[in-house]
Formats: structure tokens, sequence, C-alpha cells
């Protein structure tokens, strides 16, 4: 072989060896990439601390983690281990963290609820949260769950988004903590009270004020007046996107008030909702619920180079002038500067508007459509065995009146929960059960429907811990049917369109969702299937509704645990400020109300603000 051929043979030879390698080695990179991604292990430290920030033109108290009023926004893939450290600083409570949506399959005793799986975390403690992520990708939240801390606005709350196990996005770094990823931006809203917790929500606990919300041709869901709000951490702050398709991740994380979220100029096309999928509805507007979840679809695709437009969450009142406004910064590629300065689009329309999850009553303010309409893209299993119950809730501002439910039509109570860990096996009923505390017992793996009605003047979003439940129907009232304010409690028949037997064997599935919105004197139909036994907490997701005692216990398949992590929060609260003391006292009568709301002998309270001796 001549020496030319050869050598070219052996230069080829080396080079094909080269880029051989070179494949390999991205293959190889990729693999170790994509297991990286397998076992990501995020890790978190918070600190809960107290101190005085500057908000907007307020000077607030405020409880925060790590000194910010923004909480840091926790991302995750589904598969990976999640380790979030809880050290308590503040000087008078005790305090816990539940994972919003979570159904905590693995890790029951890490729901955060105090009195149900742990006791708080007391001041000068700390306690490892450390889990196994299982959750549908999709929007959740983290946030306290060891009632109202007694001083200062509450931002121990913050973003928690689940990303699916081969999505490729880089986790591993500082954006990590980032409200905003690739293309996907959380939004995350809250409201502000004029002064703190501690003064503005025992206001309206207990009845001891009537409404404040003079509007009742609108949607409202708080007892007292809006005064402003916060997104991202911020009154009013800038959000860049340019021409192409965002995913808009939108949360109601605060204590009270509902929100219409819309961007001016756009069609919103809903693509999830709680945690879970949905096929792809367009709407204009979305009202979203304390405690909901959203996840919205935009595509920007402006002609100019840039442009500047509102971003809006406005509280549900008739004039539609109050609430959270952002500023969104559209540029037609990076090549372009953002603008500066406030934008001149307009309030949109509300009345051509179609709008979201904000059927209230049968006629309408708006032209709202039922959460009903949306389709779940997730399934799930069907039980074959049916059992249904009827959880009331009634509630109104009247002068000596609490927040109180009825179970099967039993006894109106003002739930408390215990101050111990009910899920430990060496809990006892007869000694650490509040006698007050409202208990429902489910079997384990049933099919259960529960229905929850109202005569309250606005509507409640309620939570359900540890499930994904079905909506089958959303029930609602004529306006007529609630003067005063205050509704009749309607019989089941005159509620919805088919009786309850009928619902709850439907076989189509509803739209899955953790916290549904009951209407205005109306009752929502919702299902669930006893597979995750534990001890769950169903509640308003009103701060103040839930501190008051608007709320139960669903004890599933009987479920007890006797293994803790060493860490884990004693319930000894010696000395160590856990929790808030309760008084146990009965309601009595007021003759200054009408027949119809009176106390009677079948109607417990525990609060100290109800009783007419205290104070």
């Amino acid at each position: 072989m001549k020496p030319d051929i050869l050598r070219t043979r052996t230069i080829a030879a080396i080079v094909g060896v080269i880029v051989l390698s070179g494949l390999l080695a991205v293959v190889a990179e990729r693999f170790i990439s994509r297991s990286r991604s397998k076992t990501h292990s995020p890790s978190y430290n918070f600190k809960i601390k107290r101190n005085v920030q500057i908000v907007g033109n307020k000077t607030l108290i405020v409880n925060t983690v790590n000194g910010k009023i923004r909480g840091p926004a926790i991302h995750v893939r589904k598969g990976d281990k999640l380790s979030v450290l809880l050290t308590n600083e503040l000087p008078d409570h005790g305090v816990s963290l539940h994972w919003h949506g979570f159904e905590m399959r693995e890790s029951k005793h890490l729901d955060g609820v105090v009195g149900l799986t742990q006791c708080a975390v007391a001041p000068g403690e700390s306690f490892l949260y450390e889990f196994v992520v299982e959750e549908v990708p999709g929007t959740y939240w983290w946030h306290g769950h060891s009632g109202m801390v007694p001083v200062g606005h509450d931002f121990i709350r913050g973003p928690l988004i689940v990303h699916p196990e081969d999505e490729d996005l880089d986790l591993d770094d500082s954006s990590t903590d980032s409200y905003t990823v690739a293309n996907q931006i959380t939004l995350l809203y809250q409201d502000l009270y004029p002064n703190f917790m501690g003064y503005d929500h025992p206001l309206t606990m207990g009845g001891l004020v009537r409404n404040a919300v003079p509007d009742f041709e609108g949607f409202h869901s708080g007892a007292i007046t809006w005064t402003s709000g916060i997104l991202n951490g911020e009154i009013q702050p800038t959000i860049d996107v340019q021409n192409g398709e965002y995913l808009f991740r939108i949360i109601n994380g605060g204590g009270i008030f509902s929100y219409y979220f819309s961007i001016d100029g756009y069609k919103l096309i809903v693509v999830g909702t709680d945690g879970g999928p949905v096929e792809p509805y367009e709407t204009d507007v979305v009202m979203i619920g304390t405690g909901e979840r959203y996840d919205v679809r935009v595509h920007f695709n402006i002609s100019g180079p840039s442009q500047n437009i509102w971003i809006r969450a406005m509280t549900p009142s008739k004039d539609q002038k109050k609430g959270v406004m952002g500023i969104l910064r559209i540029r037609v590629d990076e090549t372009v500067p953002h603008l500066n300065g406030v934008p001149e689009s307009e309030l949109i329309d509300m009345t051509r508007a179609n709008i979201l999850n904000c059927n209230m009553f049968e006629k309408p303010q708006y032209n709202c459509n039922s959460v009903t309409n949306l389709v779940s893209t997730l399934k799930r299993a069907r039980l074959p065995e049916s059992e249904t119950h009827l959880a009331d809730f009634l509630f109104q501002f009247v002068p000596q009146y609490g927040h109180l439910w009825s179970i099967d039509n039993g006894v109106w109570k003002q739930n408390v929960l215990p101050h111990k860990a009910m899920i430990a096996d060496t809990f006892d009923p007869a000694k650490d059960l509040h006698p007050n505390a409202l208990v429902l017992s489910l079997p384990f793996n049933k099919s259960v429907t529960l229905v929850i009605r109202s005569v309250t003047a606005f509507p409640h979003p309620i939570h359900l811990h540890g499930h994904k439940f079905e909506v089958l129907e959303v029930a609602t009232r004529q306006r007529e049917d609630c003067p005063d304010g205050r509704c009749d409690l309607l019989d089941l028949d005159k509620l919805f369109t088919t009786s309850v037997q009928k619902l709850s064997t439907r076989p189509t599935q509803g739209v899955l969702k953790d916290t549904v919105m009951v209407p205005v004197g109306g009752a929502v139909a919702i299902r669930f299937n006893t597979d995750n036994p534990g001890v769950w907490f169903l509640h308003c997701h009103l701060d103040q509704h839930m501190e008051d005692g608007q709320g139960f216990i669903v004890h599933e398949g009987g479920y007890s645990q006797s293994i803790f992590p060493e860490d884990y929060p004693s319930c000894d609260s010696t000395g160590k400020l856990q929790h808030l003391e309760t008084a146990d006292c009965n309601c009595f009568e007021d003759e200054s109300l009408d027949e119809r709301w009176r106390m009677k002998s079948s109607y417990k309270c525990s609060k100290p603000h109800l009783c007419k001796h205290v104070g």
C-alpha cells in the first residue's frame, strides 16, 4: 500500500475515533444529565422571622421567610426528594408548613396541619420536612398551617411548582428560587390589610361586626374592606416577556379576597387548575378564590417593537376599581429594549367578557361560566361502591354568631382542632379530642360524595387535604333568595339538576381540583376515592374563617402512625408558646336576632370572642 494512501486512512481513522468519542461524550452527558434530573434533591432553609418592612407606602409588621415578604419559589421534578428545614425565630408563636394540593400519600405525617398531623414547631426550634414528590406536575403552593400568628402580616407562603421528570429545565442552579423559569411565569397574589392580622381579622371573627362590604351587587368574599394587595412581593411589579407563548401559573395566596384575573387585550387559554391538567379552554377572565390555582397560556405577537399593558387581578366588586395591578412589558425579541412607563390600556368590559369560575348566582352579574366546564385530562379510578355525606355550613356576620358546621344534619359546631397530633397512635380521642371537634370517619377504598351547602351571602373557597376531588356540580341561587345578605338553606332537591344519589354514581368524571368555590347560598357536590388513609382537614381557606372553626376533620380508613422522625415537634408545649389557647363555652341566645338566626341548644361554640361572659 502506498504511503500516502496509508497516511490518509490513518488520519481518517483518527478523525473517526475523535468524532465517535465526541458523540459518546454527548450521549454520556445527556445520560448523566438525565440521571441527575431523576436524583435531583432540592434543599431549602426557611427561617421564620418577624421584622418591619416598607411595602409600597405602608410600614408593616411582617412575618417573613428569610427576612423577605416574597416567599421562596420551590421548583421540583416529580420523583425528586424535597428537603425544607424550617427554623422558627418568631418570639411568640409556633409554626408549621403545609404543601397545598399535595396528596402526601407516602408522607402523611408531613402534611403540616397543627392538631392533626403534627404539633407546631416552637420558637427557637427546627424541623426538617423531607419527602419524595409524587404529585402530578402542575402548580401548587406552600404556606403556614398553625393558626393566625397574632402579630404581623403573614408572608409565610410561596409557590411550589412540580415539573415533569423529563422536562428540559436547569433546576440545579439559582433559578430554582425564581418565579420565572424559561417561559413559565409564576404569579402569587396576596392581600394586604390596613393594620395587621392581630387587629383586622378578629374584627370579622365570630360575627363581632356586620359585613363591611356594602356592594351586594358584586361578588365579594371578604368581610373587611379591601385596601391593597401584592403580586410576587411587590405593589406593582414589572413582568417582562417577548413575542411567543408563555405559561402563567396563577396562585391566589391571599387570606380573604377572590380576584378576577385578566391580561388586557389577550385571551387566556386555561390548561390546568389546582395542579391538574385540563383540556384547553378559552376565556377572557378567570375568577380565582383563595387557595385556587390556574395555569393559562398566552401567545404574544405584537407588531411594533414594544408595548406595555396591564395584567390585572381585580376584586369582585361591581365597579372593578380595586385590585392588584402589574405592568406586562412586551417586546418583539431580545434585540429591542423594553418600554418604561405606565400602560395606557383600559379596563376590560366585564359585561361582554367570558368569565370562568364566577357563577355565584343564577342571574349572574356577568357572563359567568362554571368551573365544571373544564375537562380534566388526568383520569381517576372509579370505585363501584359509593357513600354520600352532607356537610352544611351556616355562617353569617351577625351578633353572637359563629362559623358553624353540621355533618349529616348533626349538631352545629364551631370546629376546634386538637393541640396534639391526631395522626399518632398514642392519641386518645376520649382525652385529646376537643368536645367541639367535628370528625367525619370514612371507610377505606370507597367512592365518597360530599355535598357542601351554604347560607352565607358571599362565596367560600373550600379546600380538602390529601385528595384531588371531582367537582360534580355547582348549584347557585337567585339574588332575591338572599335578603339582607342572608340565604335560607335549601333542600338538596331544589339545588341540583338531579338527585344527589344520581350525581354520586354519575359515570362521567368531573374536573379535578383540591379547592372549590361554594356559591352564595348554594352548594357544591364533590366526589373522591378514600384510597389515601389519613387524618385530613377540610376547611374554608379564608384565614379568619378557618381560625374561627369553619372546617372539619376527615378521618379516613382509621389511619394512625407510630413512627416519626427524631426531630418531630414535641406536643409538650410547656413554656413553648406553640399555639393560642381557646375557651370552651356554649352559645347564648340573642334576642336581637330574628327567630331563624337565634342560637339554640343545637349550636355549640368554642371561641372566647363568641361568649357573652368573656371580656
